[in-house]
């Protein structure tokens, strides 16, 4: 599956983090993407620059998506939302130009300020997001002190089948989620259009952070061991009043946390690698334990309505379709045939997330 990821400018930056987090809601698809950018250096090269152009190449994206800026989000009330997000306690909060519209600037107790910034004019096409972010003057104002870096985040609401790729088999399911950053082999020609058109790709990332939210069942059966950082519960309380329009109950989703950041070679005096590339494989088992439990005991129920059926042939002249022995044993082992090959798991989450909402 290609799941290669590319972001474009219409002017030269250097992204320090970014960040894409996926969502297997039971069956529903979400990504984040999340890119932090802008610096001291950057701002003394382009202080005429207020206004920047982003075309984000996402081969998962469709037209018909539905696209979130989450800016206002990131705040939320009283800073919970920037806390769950950064990991790291607000101290201070700005608005910019004294109007909550234009973003607001985050000061943190253990890294630096953050200017959060919303994005306008998002274009949706099949493999391409565009839009452009504003108030980039900001970061040369006094009160960044040009140690605030600029942040946008955004929701892609789409398909879970178009960036995980999905093995059914008779005891589990495989979830293959394959996302690239920056693989040059797999660029698509519209880019190199882009490209030749003054556009400029974004092949300075300082870090890549990646993380899978996947349902609990899940088992991870891999992941690189080198970029994983931890794998852990989700917080539903800090969860849902992140997105409160995805409710989540306890302990009912784990996230997969990975990292991997650009390292220098000491005898070239050089970047190693340009790229990034994060593979991970989850299983959910489709006949485990309880379905095992459940198929035995469905078993001996026939077993006992045969051999009831034997016991009254001796002495009944009846056709086999009044016999309730027989309806008993074809609805036992319908039940347990619907129960095996239907989600009911899937059916159910969904079914409660649509009541909630």
């Amino acid at each position: 599956m290609n799941n290669a990821i590319f972001i474009l400018t219409d002017v030269p930056i250097e992204i320090s983090r970014l960040h894409v987090c996926t969502w297997d809601l039971h069956g529903d698809g979400l990504i984040e993407i999340g890119v932090e950018f802008g610096s001291d250096d950057w701002w003394q090269k382009n202080k005429q620059t207020s206004k920047l152009g982003f075309i984000m190449s996402l081969p998962f994206v469709r037209a018909e998506d539905k696209v979130l800026c989450l800016a206002h989000t990131l705040v939320g009330e009283n800073n919970a939302n920037s806390k769950f997000v950064f990991n790291d306690t607000v101290t201070t909060t700005h608005t910019i130009k004294d109007e909550p519209a234009n973003g607001s600037i985050l000061e943190f107790r253990q890294r630096d300020p953050l200017a959060i910034l919303p994005i306008y004019d998002i274009k949706r096409e099949d493999g391409r997001l565009s839009f452009s972010v504003n108030n980039l003057d900001i970061l040369g104002d006094k009160i960044c002190q040009g140690k605030t870096s600029a942040y946008i985040r955004l929701l892609i609401m789409t398909k879970l089948e178009n960036f995980v790729l999905k093995h059914s088999g008779i005891a589990k399911t495989s979830y293959l989620y394959d996302m690239k950053i920056n693989e040059m082999r797999n660029l698509p020609n519209q880019i190199n259009q882009y490209l030749n058109n003054g556009k400029y790709i974004c092949k300075t990332i300082s870090s890549c952070f990646c993380m899978h939210v996947v349902p609990r069942d899940y088992h991870v059966s891999y992941t690189d061991s080198n970029k994983l950082k931890n794998i852990r519960i989700l917080e539903s309380e800090a969860f849902n009043r992140y997105l409160p329009q995805i409710k989540s109950s306890d302990n009912e989703y784990l996230i997969l946390f990975q990292k991997d950041k650009r390292e220098h070679d000491q005898t070239k005096k050089s970047i190693v690698s340009d790229s990034y590339s994060f593979f991970t494989e989850f299983e959910k088992e489709r006949i485990g334990n309880e379905q095992i439990i459940i198929s035995i005991g469905v078993n001996l129920f026939c077993s006992l309505l045969i051999g009831i059926g034997m016991l009254n042939n001796q002495v009944r002249t009846d056709s086999w379709y009044n016999r309730w022995e027989v309806w008993g044993f074809v609805i036992a082992f319908g039940s347990l045939f619907l129960y095996l090959i239907i989600p009911w798991t899937r059916i159910w989450h969904r079914i409660k997330r649509w009541w909630k909402r």
